[in-house]
């Protein structure tokens, strides 16, 4: 899968193929922990299901553009998303891993 680089109109780059990304990046989203972690009740996915939001978008547009996640922010080539970052992904984005934000409104 080749992924297109825009500039920031949104409009594609005249050189494409100066911009393809020939691997699919591994990306760590804001909120994993959080989201994944069982609520006090013992129901595992609730907290994914019920009070994710922001985590679930994050995850269906990483998907969707084909990227790979991962559960650990320091194997991830980048952190994204709307939610606040825990103590790892921060520690990861003071240690040089690119952070890209994004809000919910």
């Amino acid at each position: 899968m080749s992924f297109i680089v825009t500039d920031p109109s949104g409009f594609p780059f005249r050189s494409v193929s100066e911009c393809v990304i020939e691997k699919a990046p591994t990306v760590y989203i804001a909120g994993t922990k959080e989201a994944l972690t069982p609520d006090p009740e013992g129901f595992v996915y609730n907290n994914l299901v019920s009070y994710a939001t922001y985590y679930n978008y994050d995850r269906m547009a990483m998907e969707q553009m084909g990227f790979n996640t991962t559960e650990d922010p320091a194997k991830a080539d980048a952190v994204v998303g709307a939610s606040a970052l825990d103590e790892e992904s921060l520690a990861a984005v003071q240690a040089g891993v690119p952070y890209v934000a994004a809000t919910g409104s």
